[in-house]
């Protein structure tokens, strides 16, 4: 069983039913071969950040005290900062203080929700992979929608709509562009104000699917002035955004 299993992780598209299996919250449409072909790399990108989250901090530091022991004389390997890499305070959302303040009307700020955090780790792995610092890719939540940013919480790449009926991903990249990016996924313009195109998904994993489109947002948010942070998240009484994105 365990070189059967290790088999299909090394390659999944040797392996059709596991492919399907994968992928199948991932694609809903008609699988030929070109589409099989682009599933077995979607889900090879995907299985080795998902083994450095099975495995976790306990695993990799006997693994480490097993070499040392095994390399005596050899210089002490660097302590793991993270399942994946990634630095305590690097996944934290980008707050001052810590906490989520209270808006202006003394409503309590929006909640972040294991979908949209699960969201936020694809997003950065998929970044990471690309060639991004860790560090670098931040998440600031809102009481509208979820943000994930580069550097700094007022330039986003990638905002994330999930609590309405319908999922939806939201980036700068030109709706045209998005719609060859995107094959098989429904795409449509932004509304005014909160981006360029907007993708509509039924689950997160189907973002690994997407990989191309959050690099290529990443790529054009570098080109667009930072957004206002007092307008970030703002709302109308009537509950839509009252945000003003400069593009010039």
């Amino acid at each position: 069983m365990i070189d059967k299993l290790a088999s299909a992780l090394k390659a999944p598209g040797e392996h059709e039913a596991f492919l399907k299996w994968l992928t199948e919250d991932i694609y809903k449409g008609k699988r030929t071969t070109a589409v099989m072909e682009r599933l077995a790399d979607v889900a090879k990108e995907a299985i080795e950040p998902t083994l450095l989250r099975v495995m976790g901090d306990d695993f990799l530091n006997k693994l480490k005290e097993r070499i040392q022991r095994l390399n005596e004389g050899a210089e002490p390997a660097v302590a793991q900062e993270g399942a994946n890499g990634v630095k305590p305070d690097s996944a934290r959302p980008f707050e001052a203080d810590g906490r989520a303040a209270p808006d202006e009307k003394g409503r309590a700020a929006a909640e972040t929700t294991e979908t949209e955090l699960e969201f936020f780790g694809v997003v950065r792995d998929i970044c990471v992979k690309n060639g991004a610092a860790v560090e670098d890719i931040l998440y600031r939540d809102t009481a509208s929608y979820f943000n994930v940013s580069f550097k700094r919480p007022t330039k986003w790449f990638a905002r994330f709509f999930s609590n309405g009926k319908r999922k939806s991903i939201v980036t700068w990249v030109p709706v045209d562009e998005a719609r060859a990016i995107a094959a098989g996924f429904e795409v449509e313009a932004a509304p005014a104000g909160l981006g360029t195109s907007r993708v509509f998904i039924e689950s997160v994993p189907q973002v690994w699917a997407l990989k191309t489109l959050v690099t290529r947002s990443l790529e054009v948010s570098k080109t667009v002035r930072d957004e206002s942070p007092s307008s970030d998240g703002a709302t109308h009484e009537d509950g839509k955004p009252a945000l003003k994105v400069i593009t010039g």
